[in-house]
């Protein structure tokens, strides 16, 4: 038969001192991992933010660049632009930037068209000799100016 013999008061210290060290290093682990995934949350939506108004001014400066000419459409929330024979209207609509291409002839409108940046403002300005162009997204404005050429 097996004899069991009791455990000292060291024994029981030595486990309980391991169990409680276990436990530090988890809730540390715990509490590491949830400040990573703060910093993580932060970042991405400044990410975010930053591309969307980075990629929305230069695709939009991009376009005028290389057109033949440009119309500011509205009280600036779009821009008629011309490359050849196709008309690009690019204009701010109730859920982002919207762009849709027509035909020389017809009337630009601002409907109807894809949407292709969301949650985004777009506003342009005719200042001389140059375009401003603006984009509000998350309260945070973005702006540029682009020559007229």
């Amino acid at each position: 038969m097996k004899k069991y013999t009791s455990k000292s008061l060291a024994d029981i210290a030595e486990a309980a001192g391991s169990m409680l060290l276990f436990t530090l290093f988890a809730a540390c682990m715990l509490i590491i991992i949830g400040a990573a995934a703060s910093v993580y949350t932060r970042i991405s939506s400044g990410y975010e933010q930053s591309f969307t108004s980075s990629a929305t001014l230069k695709y939009v400066t991009n376009k005028l660049r290389g057109a033949d000419s440009a119309e500011i459409l509205g009280e600036g929330e779009g821009i008629a632009v011309v490359n050849g024979g196709i008309m690009c209207v690019i204009y701010s609509g109730a859920d982002g930037i919207y762009e849709k291409n027509i035909s020389l002839g017809e009337t630009p409108e601002m409907s109807g068209g894809t949407c292709i940046f969301g949650a985004a403002e777009l506003s342009v300005t005719d200042d001389g000799s140059l375009y401003t162009i603006s984009v509000l997204y998350d309260n945070e404005k973005s702006r540029v100016l682009v020559r007229k050429g």
